[in-house]
């Protein structure tokens, strides 16, 4: 019995230790959220730079490469420029959306009251006012406008960030080698470690992006057959939210097509819209994101649900959208330790990590 003792206790407080740890540092993320999320954020846009900016470096001009600080410019400027026009997209058409709301209402209301007629019992007519009172696509629209748009709001501090980024980026290296001039292998495995982290996320948001972006301008081409009202914004909400695994993708292709309804007041328009997006969703899932992709960050589906609900409950949909790369992240630090590696394996898809 003492025997059993001795093994359960160790394990015992060190389950209260990483409870207690955990307990912390969701304190810290919530208690400092306006510092970080502009500094994760900021940390996104600067590997977005970086990416656009070895992508530039191979457009030869004259047989030359372009000098590597016109490219960075070039490519900040686009990328700015890129954000800043979205969020003045967003704001333009939550406008306009809460302009059309009592047209989109009536539109609605009309169906309503033809369906209500076909059936005998008056609470049909009851339950479909009910359900239109709550899905209310502009304010539904307007909520995610705002989350986005308070996120973005701090500006001035993510170009301080991510200024600060850009300018330690080609010093950093220098400053490493000056501190540890003759590096021990324990160095060499946490350098290892930090490009294995960076190279994991760095593939993993141009994928995404990449990928975000051609399901957006396909997907704008589709709502445009159809004659769906502000596709520049529902494209953009598709592309945004395809950075969140699972359930982006479906809200993605709800929105839109609940707003046929209202825009036309039929439910058929329902059904085409909502079909043909998910249809889209579905291929570049299935076929072009793993080519893109390759090998995944190696969490477990239950590992990202967790990390989703997590993380949005701390910093909603930014949290979201990071929730997976900070995770990968971690589970990658924690395989390096014997004292953490059973909590990457728990992370892990399949129980493989890698030292």
């Amino acid at each position: 019995m003492d025997q059993y003792a001795d093994i359960v206790k160790p394990k015992l407080v060190k389950a209260v230790v990483w409870g207690l740890l955990l307990g912390l540092i969701i304190a810290f993320l919530l208690y400092f959220e306006t510092i970080l999320k502009p500094l994760f954020i900021a940390f996104f846009i600067w590997i977005l730079i970086k990416e656009l900016r070895h992508a530039l470096g191979k457009i030869k001009i004259n047989g030359k490469a372009m000098p590597s600080f016109i490219r960075g410019t070039i490519a900040i400027i686009m990328i700015l420029s890129f954000l800043f026009f979205q969020v003045e997209i967003i704001i333009l058409n939550a406008r306009a959306m809460a302009e059309n709301a009592p047209e989109y209402h009536e539109k609605v209301q009309n169906l309503s009251n033809f369906v209500s007629k076909y059936f005998l019992n008056p609470d049909v007519k009851k339950n479909i006012d009910k359900w239109i009172k709550e899905i209310d696509v502009p304010k539904l629209a307007g909520v995610f406008a705002n989350s986005f748009t308070s996120a973005i709001g701090h500006t001035f501090i993510i170009l301080i960030y991510l200024i600060f980024m850009l300018l330690e980026e080609f010093v950093f290296t220098k400053k490493i080698r000056t501190i540890f001039p003759e590096p021990t292998h324990k160095f060499r495995e946490m350098v290892h470690v930090a490009y294995r982290i960076n190279d994991s996320i760095r593939k993993y948001f141009m994928s995404k992006t990449i990928v975000s972006l051609l399901l957006a301008i396909i997907c704008y081409i589709v709502l445009i057959l159809f004659g769906v009202d502000f596709p520049v914004f529902w494209a953009f909400l598709i592309f945004i939210l395809n950075y969140i695994p699972f359930v982006g993708s479906f809200f993605a292709t709800l929105f839109p097509s609940i707003m046929a309804v209202f825009q036309f007041g039929d439910f058929s328009y329902f059904l085409y819209v909502f079909i043909s997006v998910e249809a889209v969703q579905i291929i570049m899932a299935n076929v072009v994101e793993p080519k893109l992709m390759g090998k995944n960050l190696n969490l477990s589906p239950l590992t990202v649900l967790i990390a989703l609900a997590l993380w949005g409950y701390l910093w909603g949909i930014i949290g979201m959208i990071l929730a997976v790369p900070i995770t990968a992240m971690l589970a990658i630090i924690f395989a390096q330790f014997p004292e953490s590696k059973y909590v990457a394996i728990l992370l892990s898809e399949k129980g493989d990590v890698a030292d």
